[in-house]
């Protein structure tokens, strides 16, 4: 039995920075995208979308895969072996002439990173107890925070001495690196690397998930609203602020710190919130549920833009509710058995990634249709795009009310 320390120097801090290089690769083309729609033909509006979604698409893609994997292998040899994946990814995006090298090295570096946050989760699950999880998750989330951040500024000064190829091959080397680390440092957990041989079967265990009154109480409003504001975070808030705000470059990649900054500290607190607020009565999904309302309100003033509203502070708002909505990973994790947690936040976070590559996908081409086809100005076009998917979550929102009433009256 190795310490504490140990585990938060051999555990904790490899698969933390697992999620900040997963975090960067997500966030990136926040940044990127202005230089590859001038320098690589045929990306617009609408290819953007897509190449930036693939990563998404990528990740949910391998999901259920995934999760069988965590719990055969466990997460130290899942993780580093995608990680070489990601890194010929990277090689493959430097190298890209088009549109079609672009989404197909994204979606590698998106295969090779499937693994980086659901890795974390479920090699903390093994190590930690459940009281200290939501805490140890958010720290988690923190430090794949400070990928964000150094996705934002940092990247857009870096551009002034290297361009986006040169600093993707860098991103190859740094990410054998980091492999090689965690298949050294990280220890196996004794009795779980082979989960599947004492716990349930595959489909056995996917069913048990599936069957459950909590997960489907939670799943529909989590996918919905993370997806949603995953999507708008990771990308379109950018090209939001250059083309509806009138901002320049610098000052986009600014508010994009102060985003991933916000988040930072959101996460950073999230546990001592969460034990702060149960003495109040108030539960980890209740303040998951409004700080999902909350981003579904702050999505709906974007699409209004008034201009007496900062875009600082909606950029701030919008992070705090995409922060606070992660405790549903925590919420659903403790309901379920261990054996069952990579195959039960790997189903979850597929649907997550999916909604994601969806709702990218669907900005990029509503707002190119609604400006190249319609003539819409771009406030317009990107007010229209932002209000369908404030409306669209309402639903899933009404629908985990009805069914967490229900279940209290039962």
């Amino acid at each position: 039995m190795i310490s504490a320390r140990q585990v938060a120097l051999r555990v904790f801090l490899p698969f933390a920075a697992s999620v900040l290089l997963s975090y960067f690769f997500r966030s990136v083309n926040a940044v990127l995208e202005s230089y590859l729609r001038a320098d690589v033909p045929g990306v617009d509006r609408t290819a953007i979308g897509v190449i930036t979604g693939a990563f998404f698409l990528a990740v949910a893609t391998f999901q259920l895969p995934l999760g069988i994997l965590l719990d055969r292998f466990g997460p130290r040899r899942v993780q580093a072996t995608l990680m070489l994946l990601a890194a010929a990814g990277c090689v493959v995006f430097a190298l890209a002439d088009g549109v079609v090298a672009l989404f197909l090295g994204r979606a590698l570096v998106g295969l090779g990173m499937a693994a980086g946050l659901m890795a974390a989760l479920n090699a903390f699950a093994l190590w930690y107890s459940s009281d200290d999880l939501p805490a140890v998750n958010g720290w988690a989330m923190a430090v794949g925070s400070v990928g964000t951040i150094l996705a934002t500024l940092p990247v857009q000064w870096m551009l002034a001495y290297v361009d986006w190829r040169e600093l993707f091959f860098a991103l190859s080397i740094i990410t054998l690196l980091l492999a090689s680390t965690i298949f050294m440092v990280v220890p196996e957990r004794s009795g779980h690397s082979l989960a599947s041989s004492s716990g349930a079967s595959t489909t056995g265990g996917l069913a048990q998930i599936w069957r459950s009154r909590v997960y489907w109480r939670l799943m529909p409003v989590f996918v919905v609203g993370q997806g949603t504001i995953v999507a708008v975070n990771t990308l379109w808030i950018a090209p939001w602020l250059l083309e509806v705000r009138g901002f320049s470059e610098d000052m986009k990649s600014a508010h994009l710190l102060l985003m991933a900054a916000t988040q930072l500290v959101g996460l950073s607190m999230l546990g001592r919130c969460v034990r702060f607020l149960r003495g109040f009565g108030v539960t980890p999904v209740a303040l998951a549920a409004s700080s999902m309302l909350l981003g579904i309100g702050v999505l709906t003033v974007i699409a209004l833009n008034p201009a007496f509203v900062p875009a600082w502070l909606l950029i701030m708002l919008l992070s705090t509710g995409a922060s606070g909505s992660t405790l549903f990973f925590a919420a659903i994790t403790q309901k379920f058995p261990v054996a069952l947690s990579g195959r039960l936040v790997t189903s979850l976070n597929m649907s997550v990634f999916a909604m994601v590559f969806a709702v990218q996908s669907f900005i990029g081409f509503l707002v190119n249709r609604l400006i190249e086809q319609a003539g819409f100005e771009a406030a317009t076009a990107y007010g229209v795009t932002f209000l369908i998917l404030s409306v669209v979550q309402i639903g899933p929102f009404l629908l985990f009310l009805l069914l967490r009433s229900a279940e209290e009256t039962a």
